[in-house]
């Protein structure tokens, strides 16, 4: 069942303290919630094991072929919004070598956002040992602690189906077997889609987030004859945001603002124009419950479904009532490295660092300029032509960069790595070593068509 929401208010004063004097004053709030409840508590799986039709015949599918989903809602979120608003301005119109309008204003924004994050199916201690008994190689602290989840099913990659008399396939003996309609019995495994660890008993991770907006501008129109109009201002805004973990200000953000306007002919009737603005965006709270709120990530993670064992000894896949497969997230169906299964005992699991924003880094903006020609025909119809253009000069966002060597890095195309990269130096100095990890995880903030990365490597003296 889904629920939406929301409220708002809004109070306005606009005065008039002298024929060359105004007063605005404006406060508003505004809630919105969503609910989606009532979902059923099973596992998202997406099945990626449909056939591939190809010259010769039925094939097994490789990882990221046709795909649909088996059962389960998967990710949920319900969440809650309050702001609350003030804004203040007065203008002043001043004759002196022509008219002057002078403007100035100030703005004040309260956030707050709070919800829930969750995997359709509940909560499982995580494992810490595959189907054989030997220990996972996880992260201290990882293993035992609440977790949930949604899954691939797939295929491992070099199977065919079974050929009369063969009780597994070589490519995964530890691997349950499905029978696929029109390739026949075929080894099948879970993979980890998405998990989030660290959640409470139903499976829910709850966040509480706020932020302070404050923005503020001068400006003044100068119209010293009947042909011509100039503006020239400026606007300034800070943006405080405040996840679970840690918080972030965007400071020093300045806007300025230029245009200018020519009447030919001085009957109001014509308009030539050009204006430049840069312009900030007031960053939502979503990127302090992504990146200021310590999401606890799991990932790697491969499993046989659900299975019993026939008389000819073959492992053979369980179906719910629905007809999908069964998620046991458990050490006993756990196939990262035991014998003829999937994947490395090695599982990655994220942390976010207490920085999770680089310092110095600055707020979103774009530029944007303007050239037109206005006319106003007789009863009021205007015809208006305009240029524009608009360069989004900095992006904020939060991403995950896997990297595993420099090459990575080339591949990455257009964008730009900036700060310290996981990558050892190429002229390591006399009497110490690099190490580094082969896969690096790095959670990192892009911006400005730049991908920060906070992991690096470490020189360490030889003996």
């Amino acid at each position: 069942m889904l629920k939406f929401g929301n409220r708002d208010w809004d109070i306005r004063y606009n005065g008039t303290l002298s024929p060359t004097w105004l007063v605005n004053v404006s406060g508003a709030w505004g809630y919105n919630h969503f609910d989606e409840t009532g979902f059923p508590a099973v596992h998202e799986i997406i099945d990626q094991t449909g056939p591939n039709l190809l010259t010769n015949g039925v094939t097994v599918p490789t990882a990221l072929q046709s795909q649909f989903t088996a059962q389960g809602r998967g990710f949920v979120e319900p969440t809650e919004d309050n702001t609350f608003k003030i804004n203040v301005d007065t203008s002043k119109t001043v004759h002196k070598w022509g008219e002057h309008t002078f403007s100035v204003g100030f703005g004040w924004e309260k956030s707050f956002y709070k919800g829930g994050r969750q995997y359709s199916g509940g909560v499982v201690p995580i494992p810490a040992t595959n189907e054989d008994g030997t220990a996972l190689k996880i992260a201290p602290g990882v293993a035992g602690q609440l977790a949930n989840s949604e899954w691939y099913l797939r295929v491992p990659v070099g199977a065919v189906p079974l050929a009369a008399g063969q009780t597994s396939s070589p490519a995964c003996t530890a691997c349950p077997l499905e029978n696929i309609p029109g390739v026949g019995l075929v080894p099948v495994y879970l993979r980890l889609l998405r998990s989030e660890f660290g959640v409470n008993s139903q499976g829910v991770k709850r966040f509480t987030t706020n932020g302070i907006y404050k923005s503020g501008f001068v400006n003044d129109s100068w119209t010293p004859n009947k042909y011509v109009t100039m503006s020239l201002g400026v606007r300034w805004d800070q943006n405080f945001l405040k996840g679970e973990a840690t918080k972030y200000t965007f400071v020093d953000n300045w806007m300025p603002r230029l245009g200018v306007a020519v009447d030919p002919w001085g009957d109001r009737k014509n308009k030539i124009f050009a204006n430049f603005a840069r312009y900030n965006y007031n960053l939502p709270l979503d990127l302090a419950e992504r990146a200021l709120t310590n999401e606890l990530d799991l990932f790697s993670f491969r499993l046989a479904p659900d299975f019993t064992v026939n008389s000819s000894g073959q492992r053979i896949v369980n179906r719910n009532a629905s007809g999908s497969t069964i998620v046991d997230f458990d050490a006993a169906h756990v196939l990262n490295g035991a014998n003829g299964g999937q994947g490395s005992r090695t599982i990655a699991s994220s942390v976010e660092s207490t920085e999770a924003i680089a310092p110095g880094t600055r707020n979103w903006y774009e530029d944007e300029w303007v050239v037109g020609y206005e006319h106003q025909f007789p009863q009021g119809v205007v015809f208006t032509a305009k240029f524009l253009r608009r360069d989004l000069k900095r992006i904020v966002e939060e991403t995950f960069l896997r990297i595993l060597s420099s090459s990575t890095i080339r591949r990455l195309g257009r964008l730009t790595l900036t700060g310290t990269l996981p990558i050892c130096p190429r002229n390591v100095p006399q009497g110490q070593r690099c190490s580094l990890s082969r896969t690096v995880w790095a959670r990192t903030l892009l911006t400005r068509g730049e991908i920060l990365v906070r992991a690096s490597p470490v020189l360490e003296k030889t003996e």
